[in-house]
């Protein structure tokens, strides 16, 4: 979790990335097969950030929801900001079935013109997507000050007598990945992330989950 300076301005720049603009194709792998955050997360966060269900709340990069559903219920509003359409309407689409109230945005963080502050704004697994000056102005500017705070959020499967499927996953992840430069981009470590710029850490939570794998179903 990181929550800002007062009064700081960020000074670190780095190459703008262009937008791959592949997802249109993968939303429904997004929706079935990436790591599940469980509900005992959701809880666990929002008790130990001391959430209190009047806060306002903006998911990053949000994808089919995961994250924005998740905290939904613990927050007064919901806002979900994505660049790609499909992935907004399988977000709409789970919100509906799990009768959640979510406000849905298309755009990306980096050209976000909102005038409105959020109390809490997350990220998940795609923070590596974002271009991180310009990134970093808009939390600056949309982020409440004094009280408000950044969740990075990530969900992994461990590699346990359940899970016998992760070992080779993580093999043939590796062996397709190795030496490619994009790769790089994908290993974003927060702490360097965020370095020079208007935040600092808090502290981190973990919670450990055992879920069948949707792989095996």
């Amino acid at each position: 979790m990181f929550t800002p300076f007062p009064g700081c301005k960020s000074s670190y720049r780095k190459p703008k990335l262009k937008w791959m603009g592949r997802f249109a194709s993968t939303v429904e792998f997004y929706a079935r097969y990436r790591e599940p955050y469980p509900p005992e997360f959701f809880q666990k966060v929002a008790e130990q950030i001391g959430l209190r269900g009047d806060e306002t709340l903006l998911d990053v990069g949000c994808g089919p929801g995961m994250l924005a559903i998740g905290f939904a219920p613990f927050v007064e509003s919901c806002t979900g900001l994505d660049p790609e359409p499909l992935m907004l309407a399988a977000a709409k689409g789970a919100a509906a079935q799990g009768g959640v109230a979510l406000s849905l945005i298309e755009g990306r963080i980096e050209e976000f013109p909102t005038t409105q502050t959020y109390d809490v704004i997350t990220i998940g697994r795609a923070h590596h997507w974002l271009d991180r000056t310009p990134t970093l102005k808009v939390l600056e500017r949309i982020l409440a000050p004094g009280s408000g705070r950044i969740l990075l959020c990530r969900a992994s499967a461990v590699e346990t007598p359940e899970t016998p499927w992760v070992k080779p996953y993580r093999k043939v992840r590796s062996a397709w990945a190795s030496g490619r430069p994009e790769e790089k981009q994908y290993r974003v470590v927060p702490s360097e992330w965020f370095l020079d710029s208007c935040f600092s850490e808090t502290g981190r939570h973990r919670l450990t989950n055992f879920v069948k794998s949707p792989l095996l179903t």
